[in-house]
C-alpha cells in the first residue's frame, strides 16, 4: 500500500497545467502506479498537482457551487472543472491503467462540504461476475483538495477488496450459482481497512469493485489504525484528528468499452436518484464532446437519453 511519489518539479511559471515536465514525472511512475492499482484495487499518486493548482481548483469548485446553488450536473458540464478532468497528467495515468481507448460517460461530480455518509460499499453497479476471477474496467478518480493525511474526513478503502465480495445472504447463495455467476470461496477472503493519507496535490483512484467509504476518522494517538466505518461515529472528538475547515473534492469515473460498462451506464440512466443530475448535465453538447475528443477520449451520453425513456 505504498504511495507512488512524484518528485515536485515546478515549471517556468510555477503554475501552468499540462506542462511537459509534470507529465514526464507522471510517466516515470507508471509501473508503480499500475502495480499498486492491480494489487490493492486503488492507488495514491503523490504530488501530481502543485499547491497553487490545488488552490485554483478549490476556487473553481466554490464558484460552480455558488453559481448553481449546489444543484449541479456532471463535472464536465462546467468548463472550469472540465479542464482539470482533461489534464494530461490524469489522462496519462488513466491510459496506463485502463488502456488507450478511454470512455467518459458522465459519472462525475463536485463535492463541497458534503454530508457525512460513512457506510462501506462498492460502486460496481449491475456486477454479477466473480471478482476473484475477472477484471473490472471502470475506476473512480478522486481529487481531494485539502489534507487528509493529518486530518480526518478522507477516503477509507479495503486493500485488495476489488477481488472480494461482501458477506451477504445473496452472495452466499452465489457459492452454489444462484443469483449470478458462481462465486469461488476466494471471493470471501476478509480484508481490513486503510485510511488513504492523501494530501493537497495528490490523486487517488480506485476500482469500482473496491470496498470503500468516505469521511474517514483518523485517531490522534493511533494514526495508522483504521476503524470500521460503523463504529467511527462512536469515537469522541478529543481522540480524533480534526476535520479540514472546508472539504472540496472532484470525482470522476472512467471506463473502457466492455460489458460491465454497458451494464453500468444502464443502471445510471434508469436510476431515479440521478434524474435531476442528468437533467442539469450538458456533457453531450458539441463543445464538450469536442474538448474530450481532442484528448482522444470517447464520450458516451447514453444516460441523457435513457433518462427520457425511463419512468
Amino acid at each position: 500500500m505504498e504511495a507512488v511519489t512524484m518528485q515536485a518539479e515546478p515549471g517556468p511559471n510555477g503554475s501552468s497545467w499540462n506542462g511537459a515536465p509534470a507529465v514526464d514525472r507522471v510517466r516515470s511512475g507508471i509501473p508503480e502506479i499500475v502495480r499498486a492499482y492491480t494489487l490493492d484495487g486503488f492507488a495514491l499518486v503523490k504530488n501530481v498537482f502543485k499547491l497553487d493548482e490545488v488552490m485554483e481548483m478549490r476556487r473553481r469548485c466554490a464558484r460552480v457551487f455558488e453559481k448553481t446553488g449546489g444543484k449541479i450536473g456532471d463535472a464536465a458540464s462546467y468548463p472550469e472543472i472540465r479542464d482539470a478532468l482533461l489534464d494530461e497528467r490524469i489522462l496519462t495515468i488513466l491510459r496506463a491503467v485502463l488502456g488507450d481507448e478511454l470512455v467518459y460517460f458522465g459519472d462525475s461530480t463536485i463535492y463541497a462540504n458534503s454530508r457525512f455518509d460513512r457506510h462501506i460499499h462498492n460502486d460496481a453497479r449491475g456486477d454479477t461476475d466473480d471478482p476473484s476471477r475477472s477484471d473490472y474496467g471502470i475506476l473512480r478518480m478522486g481529487i481531494y483538495l485539502q489534507d487528509h493525511a493529518f486530518h480526518s474526513n478522507g477516503l477509507k478503502v479495503r486493500p485488495g477488496s476489488h477481488r472480494r465480495v461482501f458477506w451477504t445472504a445473496r452472495n452466499a447463495l452465489r457459492l452454489v450459482g444462484v443469483g449470478g455467476e458462481r462465486l469461488s470461496p476466494r471471493a470471501f477472503r476478509p480484508s481490513w481497512f486503510h485510511n488513504v493519507p492523501s494530501e493537497p496535490g495528490d490523486l487517488v483512484f480506485w476500482n469500482l469493485r473496491t470496498h470503500h467509504a468516505g469521511h474517514a476518522v483518523r485517531l490522534r494517538m493511533f494514526d495508522r489504525l483504521a476503524l470500521p466505518p460503523g463504529v467511527e461515529h462512536l469515537v469522541p472528538a478529543r481522540l480524533a484528528r480534526p476535520m479540514p475547515r472546508d472539504r472540496y473534492a472532484i470525482f470522476c469515473s472512467w471506463g473502457r468499452s466492455s460489458p460491465e460498462l454497458e451494464r453500468y451506464i444502464k443502471e445510471l440512466g434508469y436510476h431515479p436518484d440521478y434524474r435531476g443530475m442528468w437533467q442539469r448535465s450538458t456533457f453531450g453538447a458539441g463543445d464538450v464532446r469536442d474538448a474530450f475528443e481532442r484528448r482522444n477520449v470517447q464520450v458516451r451520453d447514453d444516460v441523457l437519453r435513457l433518462v427520457e425513456l425511463g419512468a
